[in-house]
């Protein structure tokens, strides 16, 4: 079984627990939680095999995701949402584990060495990668991510213990927590708050928020 979900809420900004990708690869869905549509499914427990398929797109624009200790199968990055350039630039991530389980069983361009047509006859090109990437790579951006993530270790160094994506949650969640509590404390005149905030935690900890 296929478990997606994002690391981090596009409409509140709440952190999803990471935690949670080791506890549903080791034990399934023990806790299916409160269903809001679709056909009606059983309370038991999912005890299946699962793979972890983490939407890290938003989560890394401001925040360091630790791949050696949390172990998704797959996670999926937008470069756009780092740099803000270039766009249409992504990438999908796939462990020795996720690799396993995919099977392709179609191809086309840019996936094969050679295909004839006057036999069934094509030869596929070598590497998981290959396999998989079809059409032709837009060569000239990936290329500009170089410096990108150049430039934002120059004006962002690692420092004090903390590399550069943990140095821009720090600042990030700061600059949130600051802008979130002077809002805050907006009233109208008959001392009812002026704003209503949809978030999780009021911004006391950074891991969540």
């Amino acid at each position: 079984s296929l478990l997606v979900f994002s690391a981090q809420c596009n409409f509140s900004g709440y952190k999803i627990p990471l935690e949670l990708i080791e506890m549903v690869q080791k034990r399934g869905l023990v806790h299916r939680g409160t269903q809001i549509a679709g056909q009606t499914q059983t309370r038991q427990p999912d005890l299946n095999n699962f793979y972890i398929l983490l939407d890290s797109a938003a989560f890394v624009g401001s925040s360091y995701l630790n791949v050696d200790r949390y172990k998704p199968d797959f996670f999926c990055v937008s470069f756009y949402k780092i740099f803000g350039y270039p766009t249409g630039v992504g990438a999908l991530i796939v462990s020795k584990r996720g690799e396993s389980a995919l099977l392709k069983k179609y191809y086309g361009g840019g996936t094969v060495n050679i295909a004839m047509t006057r036999e069934d006859f094509h030869e596929k090109r070598v590497g998981f990668s290959q396999h998989f990437e079809d059409g032709t790579l837009p060569f000239l951006a990936i290329a500009s991510l170089l410096e990108g993530f150049n430039t934002l270790e120059r004006l962002i160094p690692a420092k004090e213990g903390k590399n550069t994506m943990e140095r821009v949650s720090k600042y990030v969640f700061q600059l949130a927590k600051y802008g979130y509590d002077k809002l805050a404390a907006l009233k109208h005149t008959n001392g009812q708050p002026l704003l209503k905030f949809y978030n999780h935690n009021g911004y006391k900890d950074n891991k969540y928020q």
